[in-house]
Formats: C-alpha cells, sequence, structure tokens
C-alpha cells in the first residue's frame, strides 16, 4: 500500500490502465491525471489527496465510510457462503449509490 499512496506506477502498467481507461468510455485522456518521469508515471497530488489508503479488515469490521470503490480482487475465493454474505452486506453499505465493486 506504501507503493500505491505515493502515486507511482511503471509505465508499462500505465499504458494497460490507459487502455482499460478508455474502454470504459472516458472522454479524458488517461495522461491529463500523471506526470511522465523517466521509466514511472507520478500521479497528480489533487487525485492523490482525494483518495484514503487505510487497511480494513472485511471480516471484523464495521463499515465507517462511504467509498466509490471497493477493490477485492481474489479475496473472497476461498470464503464459505455466511462469510461471504456478511462482506457482500458490509460492502454493499459501504458503497456510494452507483459505487463500484471491483472482484
Amino acid at each position: 500500500m506504501a507503493i500505491t499512496e505515493k502515486g507511482i506506477y511503471p509505465l508499462k502498467a500505465i499504458r494497460k490502465y490507459s487502455g482499460n481507461y478508455l474502454a470504459a468510455g472516458s472522454q479524458k485522456s488517461f495522461s491529463d491525471y500523471y506526470h511522465q518521469q523517466y521509466d514511472g508515471a507520478l500521479f497528480d497530488s489533487a487525485l492523490r489527496g482525494k483518495i484514503t489508503f487505510t487497511y480494513y479488515n472485511l471480516m471484523k469490521d464495521k463499515s465507517f465510510v462511504k467509498m466509490y470503490l471497493v477493490p477485492c480482487r481474489n479475496m473472497m475465493i476461498n470464503f464459505d457462503k455466511p462469510l461471504k454474505d456478511r462482506v457482500l452486506n458490509v460492502i454493499d453499505e459501504s458503497l456510494v449509490q452507483r459505487g463500484f465493486l471491483m472482484l
């Protein structure tokens, strides 16, 4: 998470993210949000300031903020049904209307 908080990503990853951004229907250029530095990209400080990074335990913690995006890649594949239901309920309580759950 420390790397993500700094907002620095390798250019190879940025090319992939840019393609995904455009495929999602963006009208703006992904490069509007970062500056290229050597072999990486540094995301704009104004954008980084709008993002909260925190550790969160979906199995124990209750919803504490409203989120626009909840990334849970490969997280629930080993959960049993009751735990999946509990986690999905917490996520549902946490997401703003039209927020995204990324699995």
